[in-house]
């Protein structure tokens, strides 16, 4: 049986955590993260049980990961609204890094074309606490 999981990702002082949960849809509509997540993906798992005992296959079919905290951010505008972030220009020049997401506590991760920003109310975005 395949069964659906969705990941939370929590920033981290030095690399981010995660949590992960049964979920029945993949919408990310119907996804609410718990306090102080700043994105979830999806992902499946196949569970077989034979005599009695289920095993489970290896993680796959991981969907992009939607944020519910931060601002999509290209490099033109990193180089205009942050000039001083001299290492984080850097970095996505020389890696080329065409976009990042910018949490309000300054952090910022990489967003990969399978990645979304959702818009939501900026009440909702200040309630994660970063």
């Amino acid at each position: 049986m395949l069964k659906h999981y969705v990941e939370f990702l929590y920033p981290g002082i030095v690399v981010g955590e995660y949590s992960s949960e049964p979920t029945e849809t993949r919408d990310p509509k119907y996804i609410t993260a718990p306090e102080g997540a700043v994105a979830f993906r999806f992902y499946d798992v196949e569970e077989v049980t034979i005599d009695g005992e289920t095993l489970t296959g290896k993680n796959k079919d991981y969907s992009g990961w939607f944020y519910v905290v931060g601002r999509a951010m290209t490099l033109e505008d990193v180089r205009r609204e942050m000039p001083s972030k001299k290492v984080l220009i850097g970095n996505m020049e020389s890696n080329g890094m065409d976009r990042v997401v910018s949490f309000p506590n300054g952090i910022t991760y990489e967003l990969h074309p399978e990645d979304i920003v959702l818009e939501l109310p900026s009440e909702r975005s200040c309630a994660h606490g970063v």
